[in-house]
């Protein structure tokens, strides 16, 4: 029986924040990566289109060694070496090579390969999404995170309504500093909007909470 889960009152983790600016990044890598794992179909076919696309995705998977493996198949002299081999065939695979080693083999499986498409797949984005994804881990920071929301609130409503102070300190170039510093464990000051100051949740202190 599972009495968590029947507990009304069982913790529930709150989303504090996203890092944007690292969804963007691992996502602009995953675009790098797609773009290498295009340029490296793209070779292997112009070596030879014969290849089948589970072929291709081998080659992509287990890299260069598949590859070899597929041009040694069908020749006269499958234990050569292969730029001996490529050599006797007339052919050359460098371009290939280098692009096959180009590809995070790691993370193939992170992408869609279909005929002649690549796509990052909607898990992937979705994964990313969770990993830059930061959520309370007990029942106090959630109970903080809801208090910093509305005190900060309350507190803005009463700087925007003349009710406290909002003259410059002389030490800061920030007015009301000062009264951040009686909750600093869960309120930060910053920018809300242009022109505009105020006090916020600070969620990286919250989640520092025990």
């Amino acid at each position: 029986m599972n009495l968590l889960k029947n507990n009304p009152t069982a913790f529930k983790p709150l989303l504090l924040w996203k890092d944007e600016r690292q969804v963007r990044d691992k996502l602009a890598e995953r675009n790098l990566d797609l773009i290498k794992i295009k340029t490296a179909i793209e070779a292997i076919k112009e070596f030879d289109n014969s290849f089948t696309g589970k072929e291709i995705i081998s080659c992509l998977v287990t890299g260069r060694n598949y590859f070899e493996g597929l041009i040694r198949k069908d020749s006269n002299f499958p234990k050569a070496d292969i730029q001996t081999l490529l050599k006797l065939q007339g052919r050359n695979a460098d371009k290939a090579f280098s692009a096959l080693q180009d590809v995070k083999r790691n993370r193939i499986e992170e992408f869609e390969i279909k005929d002649n498409t690549v796509t990052i797949k909607p898990e992937t984005i979705e994964s990313i999404n969770k990993i830059c994804s930061y959520y309370t881990r007990s029942q106090k920071q959630n109970d903080a995170a809801k208090y910093s929301i509305e005190l900060s609130d309350l507190i803005n409503k009463g700087i925007e309504n003349g009710f406290i102070s909002a003259e410059n300190t002389p030490s800061n170039s920030f007015p009301n500093q000062h009264l951040v510093r009686p909750f600093n464990l869960i309120l930060k000051y910053k920018k809300l909007s242009i022109g505009k100051l105020g006090l916020q949740p600070d969620p990286e202190e919250i989640i520092r909470l025990k």
